[in-house]
């Protein structure tokens, strides 16, 4: 008899101690799971919310220059951020776009009005051939120019040729990148007429002095 209550005994302290096992170990999955799926519901909803942008073609008619001139070129738009690894991403993308020019990331923090419409104005002078990037929550458009600009000019710039969000509305700009290239500067037209003179002038002294040596 005392070896069955001792045996019974021995049973029940096994058990309880099972169940203090299994106990703990769903407190701690209930820890876990209290931190885990809070974060988990962000980040479902985070992807959702950039998985509905519609990423839009851009146009040159989406940004002019001071003068009231439409960009060069555009091409866009693109998904993610121009402005990733030092601006690395945009300048492969601008070389992919329109040609290995050697683009230079200057910066991604053009001061604009914000919105999906309005001005950004340039942070340097720049000469030859630039672009700015336009970037939105839901992706980026590069916009090619072509001309001598001063620090402080405005641009303008609307973000139609960027992204809308899932209910079709076109997204706000972000931030607005420039870029230059090693093209050599555009030479203006009074210097060109000059120059255009100067070989006119060159070829009718040859010509006459051929005359005249005849």
């Amino acid at each position: 008899m005392k070896k069955f209550l001792i045996s019974h005994l021995l049973s029940l302290v096994a058990a309880l101690g099972a169940a203090t096992q299994a106990l703990g170990s769903l407190r701690s999955t209930m820890k876990v799971n209290a931190f885990a799926i809070p974060a988990c519901l962000v980040m479902f909803f985070a992807f959702q919310v950039v998985a509905q942008a519609s990423l839009q073609v851009a146009s040159v008619t989406d940004m002019q220059d001071p003068n009231g001139f439409d960009a060069n070129m555009a091409a866009g738009a693109f998904a993610g951020n121009d402005a990733q690894g030092g601006g690395a991403v945009g300048v492969a993308q601008l070389t992919a776009s329109f040609g290995d020019l050697d683009w230079t990331f200057v910066t991604d923090n053009l001061s604009n009005t914000g919105g999906i419409a309005g001005t950004l104005e340039l942070s340097q002078n720049v000469s030859g051939t630039f672009a700015i990037a336009l970037k939105s929550a839901g992706g980026y458009s590069l916009y090619k120019f072509v001309g001598t600009f001063s620090a402080g000019d405005d641009f303008s710039f609307k973000m139609d040729g960027v992204s809308t969000n899932q209910n079709g509305n076109v997204q706000d700009i972000s931030h607005g990148s420039l870029y230059t290239s090693s093209s050599g500067p555009v030479v203006p037209e009074p210097a060109m007429f000059i120059i255009w003179s100067g070989i006119a002038c060159c070829c009718g002294l040859a010509a006459k002095l051929r005359r005249s040596a005849d």
